[in-house]
């Protein structure tokens, strides 16, 4: 089988998305651009940056609740996917991992955060 690449732009038009999530009190989530702008306009600076992608962190407190690492990682990964879906009309089921400095925790963390954002791992 041929894996194809495509370049799929955010649901705000830009071809690069930070890594960034916002979680409101109800831990409801903006990702990218918009997480940023919501970050600035609430003045929250626990918005995790693209760090929460190294996943070299130990959980995090937000709003009272502890969320770790992968699942931050898969709301930026499912947010991610919707992207893709929205751009292709299909339903991506597999990320490719192209990062070469991952190591072997960060990536079997990565792996984890993919699952969690039901996608298949393809290395």
């Amino acid at each position: 089988m041929i894996a194809t690449e495509y370049v799929v732009p955010s649901s705000d038009g830009r071809i690069l998305v930070p890594s960034v999530v916002h979680f409101n009190e109800r831990l409801e989530y903006s990702v990218g651009s918009a997480a940023v702008d919501l970050a600035n306009q609430t003045r929250q600076l626990r918005s995790f940056m693209s760090s929460a992608l190294s996943l070299r962190t130990s959980s995090s407190q937000i709003h009272g609740r502890s969320l770790s690492p992968e699942l931050v990682a898969s709301c930026i990964l499912s947010s991610l996917r919707q992207n893709a879906e929205e751009y292709l009309g299909i339903d991506p089921k597999s990320l490719w991992l192209r990062r070469r400095t991952f190591g072997t925790r960060p990536l079997a963390s990565l792996a984890e955060a993919a699952k969690l954002a039901g996608l298949e791992v393809v290395r």
